[in-house]
């Protein structure tokens, strides 16, 4: 999604993650393309992406939950490269400020966005997660693309998504902007055990 009309050639860009449990969802849901085509309409390039999808139900669901979350964030880190490449390697095609990339998740989205700005290095990966494991290697960035360009966002926009530890959240980091209800029941509003479908 692209403003019409502008020649401005350093745009700020929005990634846009959308929702769905790490179940379902797409990139051109209708919990993410009205936010997508505002934005543009305001100024900004916005992409919607699409991350890995499933949670299997055998095994331990927490764990399971964790992974999901794990893969999501590192297509999501896969995706702010993937921008930085094209500045870096074919001109930037886009015309974005490749200093002015934020991130906004609904959900499920925004755990990925979250994670996307606070979960910077491997030991912040929760001990019990497999990291060896090939579906998430490579740590904190992942395997999903674009190696070799930062995936550090200026800022993070969060509806009713989650953050399994605010200690991650430290002095410097991206400033953050946080949506939630109160009558949200898969994701708790404050601080709760986040419950599962």
């Amino acid at each position: 999604y692209e403003p019409t009309g502008d020649v401005i050639t350093d745009r700020p860009l929005v990634i846009v993650v959308h929702g769905g449990s790490f179940v379902g969802g797409s990139k051109t849901g209708d919990d993410v393309v009205p936010i997508c085509e505002d934005l543009a309409k305001m100024g900004y390039v916005v992409a919607s992406i699409q991350y890995r999808l499933g949670v299997p139900i055998f095994g331990s669901i927490p764990q399971n939950a964790k992974r999901a979350v794990v893969r999501g964030m590192q297509d999501s880190k896969a995706a702010v490269r993937y921008f930085r490449r094209d500045v870096a390697e074919n001109d930037n095609t886009f015309r974005i400020n490749p200093e002015q990339i934020y991130m906004l998740g609904v959900s499920a989205g925004g755990f990925n966005a979250l994670n996307v700005a606070y979960l910077n290095t491997d030991d912040e990966i929760p001990s019990d997660i497999d990291q060896s494991d090939e579906s998430i290697s490579g740590g904190a960035e992942g395997n999903s693309g674009n190696p070799g360009y930062s995936s550090a966002i200026a800022g993070v926009v969060n509806i009713a998504g989650a953050i399994a530890d605010l200690s991650m959240i430290e002095a410097g980091d991206a400033p953050i902007c946080s949506f939630h209800g109160t009558g949200d029941t898969v994701v708790p509003f404050g601080s709760d055990i986040l419950t599962l479908l």
